[in-house]
């Protein structure tokens, strides 16, 4: 093809798969080969995760009884009663819900607002909410 006396290359075309992402109120075009699951992540979502982070390695430190109490969780950490609480509670998260949310599955209202306030009868509906997509 020539264009005004110039060799004009032929147009390329490629698929990929991608995925349409919403989170944090923007939707994303996701290619699901290069891109991290963590490039779709609201903050919410990631502070969801660093929280469930945190509550393992406090749960794995109780249970080989190098830490005995969260008030001792707070001492070694420096942290408030609140920060350890939000780890804490965010083991009560089911492994396939978590999975989800690594990935960049997970429902956008999978964040540590909506966990936040949750007390133990409303686990289960949240529960339920959080695995329609994953």
């Amino acid at each position: 093809m020539v264009v005004h006396g110039r060799h004009r290359a032929p147009q390329l075309t490629r698929v990929i798969e991608a995925s349409l992402i919403k989170a944090g109120g923007e939707t994303r075009v996701v290619e699901q080969e290069t891109k991290p699951p963590a490039a779709t992540l609201s903050q919410g979502q990631k502070t969801l995760l660093k929280a469930i982070a945190q509550g393992r390695e406090w749960a794995r430190l109780i249970i080989a009884g190098e830490i005995d109490s969260v008030e001792e969780i707070r001492n070694r950490y420096k942290l408030s009663y609140a920060h350890v609480a939000r780890g804490l509670k965010c083991l009560r998260i089911p492994p396939d819900v978590l999975t989800a949310l690594v990935e960049g599955r997970a429902t956008t209202n999978l964040n540590w607002l909506a966990v936040r306030p949750l007390e133990k009868e409303t686990w289960g509906k949240a529960i339920k909410d959080w695995r329609k997509i994953a």
